[in-house]
């Protein structure tokens, strides 16, 4: 359990080859021994595979996160695992099973009495919805967000507060969504979760490019690229779709030799540095 905890510690921090091959190592001791696995390795895997998009390993390591919370018996680390693999297969766009595995999220959430298991059922079936039914998924999102605030689980409104800017992206309305995720971007890098700065960074970078911030998301492009990867998981296909077409309709914007220099001078930046610059650019 140490090793998986630091391995998750190294994916926190954005140190993803590490954190993978730590979480690999975890799972081995843990193969070897009597006592039950934690699932921590699984899920650190889970969400290292995410950020590095390589989904068919992201399924395994979701698969068997699943298998050792049903084989733990307890209601509460089945709806985090259920509603992580719905989250996942959402990302991997299939979207049966995401609804699958939200309802059996929100079946073991309710009899774990859980706010914070309710709420990632809430999320879990808001992301799946954001495409097809935009105003029930914010419902959805929304809910999520009450019910994590009930016990005061910042990571979790944070979470579901994307998903309504992602919403609000996908209307058209660039205004609130800039503002969201300009507060989140900033509220991931001082919380110390560089995963999820990065992952909001991509969210950010449609935006920056939609208000004609040409610059700054080519900036944001190269330091993207340099640490994690552009349309990572957890994003819909759509989302992936956008944030790629918002690359090239930047580089269309900006003229190729332009475009390259910004993106070589974002790639040296620091995280800290980007995440003011996005900030900044989303103010407008």
């Amino acid at each position: 359990l140490a090793l998986a905890m630091a391995a998750y510690g190294s994916f926190l921090r954005g140190e993803y080859e590490a954190a993978r091959a730590m979480a690999e190592r975890a799972e081995s001791v843990e193969s070897a021994s009597e006592a039950p696995p934690s699932g921590m390795a699984q899920r650190t895997l889970a969400n290292t595979h995410s950020l590095m998009g390589d989904l068919d390993s992201l399924d395994a390591a979701c698969a068997r996160q699943l298998g050792i919370a049903t084989e733990s018996g307890r209601p509460a680390a089945v709806a985090h695992a259920a509603y992580f693999y719905s989250v996942a297969s959402s990302s991997m766009g299939r979207p049966g099973r995401a609804v699958e595995l939200a309802d059996m999220a929100a079946t073991a959430a309710r009899e774990s009495a859980s706010p914070t298991a309710l709420a990632g059922a809430e999320y879990a079936v808001a992301f799946h919805l954001a495409v097809d039914d935009p105003v029930e998924s914010r419902r959805h999102a929304l809910r999520c967000d009450d019910l994590a605030q009930s016990v005061d689980n910042r990571w979790m409104s944070a979470f579901a507060l994307g998903l309504v800017g992602s919403l609000d992206l996908l209307a058209g309305d660039l205004g609130p969504a800039a503002r969201i995720f300009a507060d989140l971007v900033d509220i991931w890098y001082r919380s110390g979760d560089w995963s999820q700065t990065w992952l909001t960074l991509n969210q950010s970078l449609v935006a920056l490019e939609r208000l004609g911030r040409y610059e700054e998301a080519a900036l944001v492009v190269g330091a993207i690229r340099a640490h994690a990867s552009i349309g990572a998981a957890p994003s819909r296909p759509e989302e992936r779709s956008a944030m790629l077409a918002s690359v090239e309709a930047t580089r269309a914007a900006l003229g190729d030799e332009a475009h390259d220099d910004a993106t070589r001078r974002g790639a040296a930046m620091a995280l800290g540095s980007v995440v003011q610059l996005a900030r900044s650019g989303l103010a407008g």
